[in-house]
């Protein structure tokens, strides 16, 4: 009876384990897109950001929205509204290597970290995704393509730079590059 119980108890400790590590992944991983979502995204940058505003090293923050996503949603139903944010996620995370980190920062918004970045390397990770967003559309067979607008900001943060101010101002310029585009899905 004891070791029965004992086997009993390792069966539910086992399970809860296998549960709480679901819901910590839950917290942190977009199940959509299967990369980080926002949480995730602000957990594995912070120690990051602290340890570039005491050392003074660049950091660039990376944001990038879908163009035409309620086109999709609208014309094609939201499966195919879904399916182009897996295909958006999948060719933002492929643009980055293992210093960088990628979330799907809520909607059709995905954003990039990185640290010791110039202007060159991030025009050269903008270039990546549009590569890979271009590919995707070349062997997609959809009715439509998918399109990215892009920004980012890069800079040396101080003791007092908040870094949701970071993202404000990558968001700005994405914005602007976005307003600069032509729209042609009206």
């Amino acid at each position: 009876m004891t070791i029965s119980n004992a086997i009993e108890n390792i069966r539910k400790l086992t399970c809860i384990e296998r549960t709480m590590k679901k819901l910590e992944n839950l917290y942190v991983i977009d199940p959509l897109s299967e990369i980080y979502n926002r949480n995730g995204f602000h957990e594995k940058t912070a120690d990051v950001y602290q340890q570039c505003v005491l050392q003074q090293r660049n950091v660039m923050i990376m944001f990038a929205d879908m163009d035409g996503m309620k086109y999709i949603n609208d014309n094609f139903g939201h499966k195919e509204g879904d399916s182009a944010i897996k295909s958006m996620a999948l060719a933002v995370s492929e643009a980055c290597s293992e210093n960088e980190i990628c979330a799907r920062f809520g909607g059709d918004e995905f954003i990039v970290f990185a640290t010791d970045y110039t202007e060159e390397m991030a025009q050269k990770m903008m270039k990546r995704i549009n590569n890979n967003i271009a590919a995707y559309n070349q062997r997609s067979g959809k009715p439509y393509n998918i399109e990215i607008s892009i920004g980012w900001n890069i800079e040396v943060p101080d003791a007092e730079t908040k870094f949701n101010a970071l993202i404000t101002k990558a968001d700005q310029k994405m914005y602007r590059e976005k307003k600069r585009k032509p729209n042609r899905r009206r």
